[in-house]
């Protein structure tokens, strides 16, 4: 499952935002508010990502660093990837990409290292406890000032996950619409870094973003997304956030992909936002600080969420109408949703699975979206001449559409038995492989 979270710290002179998300079980449930990794500190959950910043006073001496981390922060192939996929995105939406800054770098893998030596997953949030293994810095403002850092803005994104892909990560925060509005803010410079655990989700990622300049930085225009004229959009978002976008009674259902436009520095009141499609207007949820309350406190972005999921390989229309710094504003831009191919179920073996051997399952083609929230993602069934009940053989996710399987011995027949396995991808279309395990 993953669960996203969203906090706000509040620094001095500045406000520094927190975003994170947690992949822990395909057969979990988060619930609004439950578990995971938002600040505890935190006594709001607004959204604001634009403020106005005044000139910081002159800066205290940076809180004690901790002398017990014996930890270097990782900033390979992981953190690569992420960073590369947040540059994907940004360049999609028309921004410039994000510099890395190696005293961001530092900072991101210093809360990295300390997020790993915690007990239990449920702990890890944006704020550190003083005299822990691998403090630097209570809250993110404290962590940016203890390795130097000056900027005026900043904010920070971690995930807890099973993944083992970075750019399958980001994937998964680009998705939920108030976390693609961080990434599409016009910060200046990121630091990536990620560190692994012996606790579960034991990929520890942690992205810290800053800039200078008066509120979010310099201005920039009107950033859409899905973009000008984008092709193969994604038909469907689960809702997995926190706070929870449309209440968070619907945490877990699926909904249509959403649709945003967001503005830094600039103020955009947005009084109509509509999507349309061959056969007239789609329902949805629209998000803006007058609807959302989540969004109170900002003037310059809102989002439009469709009811259900989008059509395969269909052009639609975004409109919004309104204000950009008072004067009158319509923007209208068209995207082209991906098209559906025939589900595909691919295992990695064409032998015999040994009593705790492994194999993979890759799916292709279908929505795209094999979260395993989507519902039951895989149903398992043994062969006729087995005894065993059907139940489901222990897998982890390893990729946004792969999956690890252990063989662990519910077969009962000495001979082996053929193991029926059906998925099923968000839309509800199927696929099925057999795999061949030895008790």
């Amino acid at each position: 499952m993953t669960q996203i979270h969203h906090c706000l710290n509040r620094s001095e002179f500045a406000r520094y935002h927190g975003w994170s998300m947690m992949f822990v079980s395909c057969l979990m449930l988060a619930a609004c508010g439950g578990g995971g990794s938002s600040s505890s500190s935190t006594t709001t959950t607004t959204t604001t990502t634009t403020t106005t910043i005044t000139t910081p006073p002159p800066t205290t001496s940076p809180p004690p660093v901790s002398s017990s981390c014996a930890l270097t922060a990782q900033t390979g192939s992981f953190a690569a990837s992420a960073n590369a996929r947040i540059s994907f995105y940004r360049t999609l939406a028309g921004l410039p990409n994000l510099v890395t800054d190696p005293l961001l770098v530092k900072s991101a893998g210093n809360h990295a290292n300390y997020l790993s030596l915690l007990p239990t997953a449920s702990v890890r949030s944006h704020t550190e406890v003083a005299g822990m293994p691998c403090f630097t810095g209570v809250a993110v403002s404290d962590r940016l000032a203890a390795v130097g850092d000056t900027d005026t803005f900043a904010g920070e994104d971690f995930a807890q996950a099973s993944l083992i892909s970075g750019s399958d990560t980001v994937d998964l925060l680009f998705d939920a619409v108030y976390h693609r509005m961080s990434f599409l803010t016009n910060f200046g410079k990121i630091g990536v870094a990620w560190q692994s655990s012996t606790v579960s989700p034991n990929h520890l990622l942690t992205i810290n973003m800053a800039g200078q300049g008066t509120g979010y930085g310099t201005s920039q225009p009107l950033v859409t997304y899905p973009a000008s004229n984008q092709t193969n959009v994604p038909l469907d978002w689960l809702v997995d956030e926190i706070p929870c976008p449309l209440g968070c009674s619907q945490t877990g259902t699926l909904v249509g992909y959403p649709i945003s436009i967001q503005t830094g520095g600039r103020n955009l009141h947005v009084t109509s936002f509509t999507l349309t499609d061959g056969s007239g207007l789609v329902s949805g949820t629209l998000l803006t600080p007058t609807t959302d309350p989540n969004l109170v406190g900002t003037n310059d972005r809102a989002a439009f969420i469709p009811q259900t999921h989008l059509l395969s390989n269909t052009t639609y229309t975004a409109q919004v109408i309104g204000t950009l710094d008072g004067a009158p504003l319509t923007k209208t831009w068209v995207f082209t949703t991906l098209t559906v191919s025939p589900l595909q179920l691919t295992s990695s073996v064409s032998t015999a699975v040994p009593k705790d051997g492994t194999f993979d399952l890759t799916f292709s083609g279908g929505s795209q979206n094999y979260n395993p929230q989507s519902g039951t993602i895989f149903t398992f069934s043994f062969s006729a001449t087995s005894t065993s009940a059907p139940q489901p053989i222990d897998g982890v996710i390893q990729t946004a559409n792969s999956y690890r399987f252990t063989n662990n011995g519910k077969c009962t027949i000495s001979t082996g038995c053929n193991v029926n396995i059906q998925g099923t991808d968000s839309l509800g279309n199927t696929a099925t492989t057999v795999v061949f395990v030895l008790p």
